[in-house]
């Protein structure tokens, strides 16, 4: 029996040459790598058989920042048989120190940055990334900076909450992680707790804030001081990018937000 779960989902993405049209992302976070085993295995079949095009992992790859070593072997072996056509492009998590960059793993990291994609259906897509390592908070406009309004524009953060920050209707797709989806949620209400500053009803799937598309894994693996899922699966996303899609056709249940509410 499938431990983990691929979450389909189609989202349509400003600015996207219609030729780029079906583009497909597999979203991958969390991942708190700390031993092979069958969930690690699973995850690593799955990304070597789905078609996809680019490979964005949301941050979290150690199970506590110290074992950043065991981490990067552990990712190393995860990612060897996988080679999408555009890459591994990576952001770090609050589980993740600085130095997890400097060990050879195959992806590139971007650290309040950004970069282009060159289309083979010509155009570019812009992926830009915040650095939100052990607790270090970086801002989305700092990573988006220089970045043209006119091209599409894909924001990797860790705490979904950094979508917040985003100028209403910017048509920026922002893709994060953090929250394990609540990792023990309860039948029939769902998740209680997700540690960021963001509704629980907002602590997986897709969700729209202040008009731009916020897309929230619930990720792979689980992390202390109870390191279990309970009625939440790991999960990979797969997006497909398209020119035009209704936004009310997209399955996923959304909630859509403006601000911050208070006290979250």
């Amino acid at each position: 029996m499938s431990k983990v779960v691929v979450r389909h989902i189609e989202i349509d993405l400003e600015g996207l040459p219609a030729g780029a049209d079906g583009l497909r992302l597999l979203h991958l976070s969390d991942l708190h790598l700390r031993k092979w085993g069958r969930v690690e295995r699973e995850v690593q079949h799955l990304l070597t058989n789905i078609e996809h095009d680019l490979l964005v992992i949301t941050g979290d790859f150690c199970y506590r920042p110290q074992m950043h070593a065991r981490a990067a072997e552990l990712t190393n072996r995860l990612l060897q048989p996988v080679a999408p056509k555009h890459g591994i492009i990576a952001v770090l998590g609050n589980h993740d120190l600085p130095c997890f960059t400097a060990h050879e793993v195959p992806m590139r990291f971007l650290r309040n940055d950004n970069m282009y994609v060159e289309l083979d259906s010509g155009g570019a897509l812009c992926l830009a990334g915040v650095e939100q390592s052990h607790h270090r908070r970086g801002e989305a406009m700092t990573a988006l900076k220089g970045t043209p309004s006119n091209l599409p524009r894909i924001l990797l953060t860790h705490y979904p909450s950094t979508a917040f920050e985003l100028p209403s209707t910017s048509g920026v797709l922002v893709l994060a992680g953090h929250t394990h989806g609540g990792q023990i949620r309860i039948p029939g209400i769902g998740c209680v707790f997700n540690n960021d500053r963001i509704p629980v009803s907002m602590s997986r799937g897709l969700h729209l804030v202040n008009g731009n598309w916020l897309h929230v894994s619930a990720g792979i693996g689980a992390s202390p001081p109870i390191p279990t899922r309970v009625f939440c699966p790991p999960e990979i996303g797969l997006i497909t990018l398209r020119t035009r899609v209704r936004r009310e056709a997209v399955k996923n249940k959304m909630h859509s937000a403006g601000k911050l509410p208070v006290g979250v």
